[in-house]
């Protein structure tokens, strides 16, 4: 049983690019000599042309779509694309027009995508979230699809506008403190937060720079089970004997070792 949508794979290090196949061979392998689809913004090819060569090296059948503008229509037209092309693996090149676009087509036609950002302004290179322009040229929300792996190269985000940098940073506090404003909201309406999803959440936002959003008293486990089904949330917290016989239909066992562990394999 899968309760989060996180990325297989998070590399953030010097020639990043460089481990394209290495990940994929660990963790995707079945896309290594598959079709695959780069979208980039206009002009990126050129100023990151090194980094380009040691990307496009790794793929055996590939094409790369300039992305002009992040909007709704476009990205539905390159999801009709890798669906009637058989492609199988989307990967994103670039900043929020390149990562918004490529993440909804790869939602919309169901395949993979591998985000390779130029900067880290914000958290959007990770969220299930795409803004996209839509009718009468107004920016919206779609919902998505986070990276299936992230592949980012500090020789190409450190040399991103410091303003940008900036940016990133401030994002990051926004997201911390939106836990001590749950906390606070809570401690004002007479709730409790729920100390297990608190520190899952703060987790996440620490280890994987994922802004994550917590909704406590959902209901019963049988209902958020419903909802990670349906793409509605990525995961919620439960006692492990809870899922072992609730949701997973086992009879009530006292070996907690093996209750654990195939609570665990699901």
């Amino acid at each position: 049983m899968s309760n989060y949508s996180l990325p297989l794979f998070m590399q953030v290090k010097e020639n990043a690019v460089q481990d394209l196949n290495k990940n994929l061979s660990l963790y995707m392998p079945k896309l290594i000599h598959t079709k695959t689809l780069i979208l980039t913004t206009d002009g990126l090819l050129q100023t990151l042309e090194k980094k380009v060569v040691v990307l496009l090296k790794q793929l055996l059948d590939f094409e790369i779509i300039t992305v002009q503008e992040s909007s709704f229509d476009f990205a539905v037209d390159v999801a009709k694309k890798v669906a009637m092309n058989n492609i199988s693996l989307i990967i994103g090149l670039g900043g929020g027009t390149a990562l918004d676009t490529a993440k909804y087509a790869a939602f919309v036609a169901n395949v993979a995508y591998i985000a390779i950002p130029t900067t880290l302004s914000n958290d959007g290179v990770a969220s299930p979230v795409s803004v996209l322009f839509a009718e009468n040229g107004r920016k919206h929300s779609f919902t998505s699809k986070i990276p299936d792996g992230l592949l980012i190269d500090t020789d190409i985000v450190f040399d991103a506008p410091r303003l940008l940098m900036k940016a990133g940073v401030g994002d990051t506090i926004s997201n911390y403190t939106a836990l001590y404003d749950w906390k606070l909201g809570c401690e004002e309406n007479s709730d409790r937060p729920n100390d297990f999803a608190y520190m899952l959440s703060e987790s996440i936002e620490r280890e994987l720079g994922l802004d994550v959003e917590t909704t406590p008293d959902l209901g019963a486990g049988s209902v958020c089970m419903s909802s990670i089904q349906s793409n509605e949330i990525d995961g919620y917290v439960d006692y492990t004997g809870t899922l072992y016989v609730n949701i997973l239909k086992n009879p009530a066992s006292s070996d907690v070792e093996q209750v654990y562990q195939d609570s665990v394999k699901g």
